[in-house]
């Protein structure tokens, strides 16, 4: 592999980061887009994101896989 290749390596997610839902959630009200933060890890690929407003209220707790979300950096 030459210096020009670069493999990109994405972090494991962990709490407090935003993220960013990659599919929208119509029982949860989220559409795909909506930023929320991790507050919680259950296990290695289990996370508890919170979605709120512009207020600050909690629209939605929701467990999700990383692969519904994406970090944003």
């Amino acid at each position: 592999m030459g210096r020009s290749e670069r493999i990109q390596v994405e972090a494991a997610p962990k709490l407090f980061d935003v993220v960013e839902l990659l599919e929208t959630l119509p029982a949860a009200g989220l559409a795909a887009g909506s930023l929320g933060s991790i507050v919680e890890q259950l296990a290695s690929d289990a996370f508890i994101v919170e979605f709120v407003d512009e207020d600050g209220n909690t629209l939605a707790l929701e467990t999700l896989a990383s692969q519904d979300f994406a970090v944003r950096r």
